[in-house]
């Protein structure tokens, strides 16, 4: 039995907003927009409904209330202060299965002496008896977290409980990762976790003879070496731990989440959305979130619900003119208007935020960069972005050629040819760089040699010596950027089985040029010839014979 619908009445900046909830349902929208309102109205009216069984009776005192963002509770309403007759907040959950369908309506209101005043409109014994229950939590709110303190004692279970409904979940993390060690379910948690980290591993320590407060220590390492203190981990482990910490120990059927990606990288921000994904289809949770990002947004696309909120109304969206329209409201493509006056032939969409290197690859092989425009779309692992943004601009700007630029970042022929299976649109072409990024191609001898004024020979001594010294933060880079794109193309395939194998790191020093990261490499041959930096390190695009390449040319061929 799965919530198909949810429709939220007078509760802060919401008015009325209705949802058709899928597997993951995501709420966007810019600040003040109601989509907060909208998941702290459900949990809210949902808590209530615990509260009301607790107390055996229709009205009690607000202190009840598991969950409150503010008091008094009837200060929350959208229309003005709750009352007796007036001025209700209604939540409407209707719930299907394969026999039936069930609608579930609660009603909550002030009732006398300021008393929590709650009512089933209408109601099913099965639904009501999950809600109430006292093992679960019906629904779980989690606010995001930047950070948790340096220590924390041992609270129980009943405590923990009353803590999470209330929406302070950072108090409680080492507390529900200990009874989680305890009820035997460390190990579920752990297998939860390995889907966004694959090398995790957790350890719980405390004493109920001799200690006062829970140690908790993690480490996404290899072989789970070394290990840090629980509040020294990364923001993106906390996030992810903390979601599936609170699943594993209470099952919620629902998990409510506002703004998860906050304080997180947007590379790490993609391995939230794989992990929201794999826990909702693991453990049958639905997950309704809130979201600025267009990194999460675009991670979540194909396995998601969108609604985008404005003014406390709601609107789905499923069309590309409703993206583009939510993205033009967020200012994602603001500064694409300029193509709007048919003086730009090439939209060039990059993950590089500094595209001199790339502009002088370009200008050297005839392009026009007066007649470009250069937009970047964040980082490489951000390409469901790139390709909304990529249709988005022809088809509103048919005349312009859009180009999306991704470095290789040593990725196998058959992975490029993955990516051109799964992601070719006839709105844009691809620009994968020969190396493994743009700066390669200034690593290159005769490049150098060229920007130097000086003999091929010479700038290949050069550039053999500084990989020799650099060996083993280049076999560094080698490794990192062979695991995110592996990474990036599982994403792809949303599946492992036919993920193309991974080349060898070779055992040669120095490393192949095929394995040598240019950005790193050409940061150490500019320290080797501190003399000749300003030319290595150019502010203007440069026009260079030795950068031609037919292939490239023909990508920019009107």
């Amino acid at each position: 039995m799965r919530i198909t619908k949810i429709e939220l009445e007078n509760f802060k900046k919401v008015s009325r907003a209705t949802l058709d909830v899928g597997a993951i349902t995501v709420l966007v929208g810019g600040n003040d927009s109601g989509k907060s309102s909208f998941v702290q109205g459900m949990h809210f009216a949902l808590m209530a409904a615990n509260a009301f069984h607790m107390a055996g009776k229709k009205t009690f005192p607000q202190e009840r209330l598991l969950y409150c963002p503010t008091l008094p509770f009837f200060r929350l309403g959208n229309s003005g202060e709750y009352a007796n007759l007036s001025g209700f907040l209604k939540l409407r959950l209707t719930f299907e299965s394969e026999e039936k369908i069930i609608d579930q309506q609660i009603k909550i209101y002030r009732a006398k002496n300021d008393n929590v005043g709650f009512e089933y409109l209408k109601s099913s014994a099965e639904v009501t008896k999950l809600m109430q229950s006292p093992s679960r939590l019906f629904s779980v709110y989690v606010p995001g977290v930047a950070g948790i303190g340096r220590s924390e004692p041992l609270h129980q279970k009943g405590q923990i409980k009353r803590g999470i409904a209330s929406g302070d979940a950072n108090l409680y993390l080492r507390s529900v990762l200990y009874c989680i060690q305890r009820e035997g379910k460390l190990d579920t948690l752990r297998a939860h976790v390995k889907t966004a980290f694959p090398h995790f591993f957790i350890r719980c320590i405390f004493d109920e003879e001799n200690d006062a407060e829970v140690s908790i220590e993690v480490s996404t390492a290899q072989g789970g070496i070394p290990t840090v203190p629980l509040e020294l981990a990364a923001t993106g482990v906390l996030q992810v731990l903390q979601l599936f910490a609170y699943v594993t120990l209470f099952e919620p059927r629902l998990l409510l989440l506002d703004e998860p990606d906050s304080h997180i990288h947007p590379d790490r921000q993609q391995t939230l959305a794989r992990a929201l994904v794999e826990l909702a289809k693991k453990t049958g949770v639905q997950i309704v979130l809130t979201t600025h990002s267009k990194h999460l947004m675009a991670a979540l696309q194909g396995d998601a619900r969108f609604f985008a909120f404005s003014r406390g109304i709601s609107t789905p969206l499923e069309t590309d003119q409703e993206w583009a329209w939510l993205l033009t409201d967020l200012g994602v493509v603001s500064q694409l208007e300029s193509l709007r006056g048919g003086t730009i032939d090439f939209l060039i969409l990059t993950e590089d935020t500094n595209s001199v290197y790339l502009q002088s690859v370009l200008q050297s092989n005839g392009v026009k960069l007066d007649r470009c425009l250069f937009s970047s779309y964040g980082t490489s692992s951000q390409l469901h972005s790139a390709v909304f943004l990529a249709k988005w601009a022809k088809a509103r700007y048919p005349n312009c050629k859009v180009v999306i630029h991704r470095d290789r970042d040593f990725m196998t022929d058959e992975e490029l040819e993955v990516f051109r299976k799964k992601l070719d649109d006839p709105s844009f072409e691809w620009l994968f760089t020969h190396g493994a990024d743009v700066e390669s191609y200034f690593c290159e001898e005769a490049v150098l040699a060229e920007i130097l004024g000086r003999s091929v020979d010479d700038t290949r001594t050069i550039v053999e010596q500084v990989a020799c010294k650099a060996h083993n933060a280049l076999v560094q880079k080698f490794t990192n950027k062979r695991t995110e794109s592996r990474n990036l193309v599982k994403a792809i395939l949303k599946s492992d089985a036919s993920a193309p194998k991974a080349p060898i790191l070779s055992d040669d020093n120095p490393l192949p040029k095929s394995q040598r990261f240019g950005k790193l490499l050409l940061s150490r041959i500019v320290e080797e010839l501190p003399k000749d930096h300003k030319r290595l390190r150019p502010q203007a695009a440069l026009t260079l014979k030795s950068l031609r390449q037919s292939e490239l040319q023909a990508i920019f061929k009107k």
